[in-house]
C-alpha cells in the first residue's frame, strides 16, 4: 500500500512539473520584454511615460507614470495575440471588447497603428512609437 501511495504522488509531482515548465510563446520573440512610451496629454488617461511588459504567452501588464519602470506597481493587465501583421488587444477595464492593430517591431522598437478600435483611450495609450527597455 506504501509503495502505491509513493508511486501515485511521484506521479503526481511529475505530472505537476511538467504542466510548470513554460508554455510556447504565443507571440513572436520581438514583441516580448519591457516597453516604454510617451502618452501625451488630452482625450482622457494619465499623459506620461507608460511601461508595458509583455511576455511570451502574450500576456501583459501596464504601469502608468508613476511607476517608472515595467515591474513595478501595475496599473492593468491583458493580453495580446498575434496573426502575421495585425495584434489584437483584449478588453482592458476602460475598454470592453477586443481591438486590432498593425504592428512592426526589432530589437529596439515597436510601433503600433490602429485598424479597429472603438476606444479612443486605448488608442491614445497603445498607438504609437514604443521603445524598449
Amino acid at each position: 500500500m506504501r509503495i502505491a501511495t509513493y508511486t501515485a504522488v511521484a506521479v503526481l509531482a511529475a505530472v505537476a512539473g511538467a504542466s510548470a515548465v513554460a508554455a510556447p510563446s504565443t507571440v513572436p520573440h520581438s514583441l516580448v520584454g519591457c516597453w516604454h512610451r510617451n502618452v501625451p496629454a488630452g482625450g482622457g488617461g494619465i499623459p506620461g511615460i507608460w511601461h508595458i511588459w509583455i511576455r511570451p504567452s502574450g500576456a501583459f501588464a501596464a504601469a502608468n507614470p508613476s511607476s517608472q519602470k515595467c515591474n513595478g506597481y501595475q496599473d492593468f493587465s491583458g493580453h495580446i495575440t498575434v496573426s502575421n501583421s495585425t495584434l489584437t488587444i483584449g478588453p482592458l477595464p476602460v475598454c470592453s471588447g477586443s481591438a486590432s492593430y498593425t504592428w512592426t517591431a526589432n530589437a529596439t522598437t515597436m510601433m503600433l497603428h490602429h485598424k479597429k478600435d472603438g476606444c479612443p483611450i486605448r488608442i491614445r495609450l497603445f498607438e504609437g512609437t514604443w521603445k524598449k527597455g
